[in-house]
């Protein structure tokens, strides 16, 4: 039975194998992205939501959903096509960074006339000097 010596990094063969590098970074599978909780949503909203995707999986028709829900078939529709509207709006791009906002655009303009009133005043004044020396 022979014994396993260690032998230095610096004396082993170049080629030879040895012990992976610990791995560095983040574990595979977890993200840093938080999590989004999930709204309070009302059974009834919720049961809709199902009826809704029933119907367009194809597992029930439109008249059978609208007489579990105990609403009519044309007002089904109209709710569909709400929750329809309501996933493209959610899956559409969101702007990045502060958004325009009238009373912020407002406050602007509202400092803006001020500072351009001092400089007219400022500059009638030097007029007016101007003028007296002359």
């Amino acid at each position: 039975m022979t014994a396993a010596v260690a032998v230095p990094a610096a004396e082993q063969a170049p080629g030879a194998a040895t012990a992976p590098a610990p791995r560095r970074g983040r574990p595979r599978g977890s993200t840093n992205r938080p999590r989004v909780p999930e709204p309070a949503i009302c059974p009834r909203t919720r049961t809709i939501a199902i009826g809704i995707l029933d119907v367009l999986g194809g597992t029930r028709s439109p008249s059978d959903v609208a007489t579990a829900l105990g609403i009519s078939v044309a007002r089904y529709y109209m709710l569909e096509a709400q929750g329809i509207a309501g996933l493209v709006n959610a899956c559409a791009p969101k702007a990045i960074g502060p958004q325009p906002n009238d009373r912020r655009e407002l406050e602007h303009l509202r400092t803006q006339v001020n500072q351009l009133t001092q400089a007219l005043s400022r500059q009638q004044a030097l007029t007016r000097a101007a003028q007296r020396s002359m």
